[in-house]
């Protein structure tokens, strides 16, 4: 694991994914103000997708939408 400041990390972003390609860490915690908020792994680490279906069940509704559809009808004629 490494820890680096929020500025570091921007300045050194790609010497950061040098050393998670190589195997030099595990991870990288970015820190704002000393508190971790941003970690960077490898595509291959951070596993599958998560499904995220249980968290929002019932809290997004889904809509059959025609972005594309003839609004010829939603006019009257004078």
């Amino acid at each position: 694991m490494t820890k680096v400041g929020m500025f570091e990390a921007k300045t050194h972003f790609s010497q950061l994914v040098d050393q998670l390609l190589s195997g030099q860490t595990e991870y990288v915690s970015v820190l704002r103000r000393g508190k971790p908020v941003v970690r960077i792994v490898l595509e291959t680490q951070a596993g599958s997708t998560r499904d995220l279906r249980p968290i929002y069940s019932g809290k997004i509704k889904e809509r059959n939408c025609d972005w594309f559809a003839d609004e010829s009808d939603l006019w009257e004629e004078a």
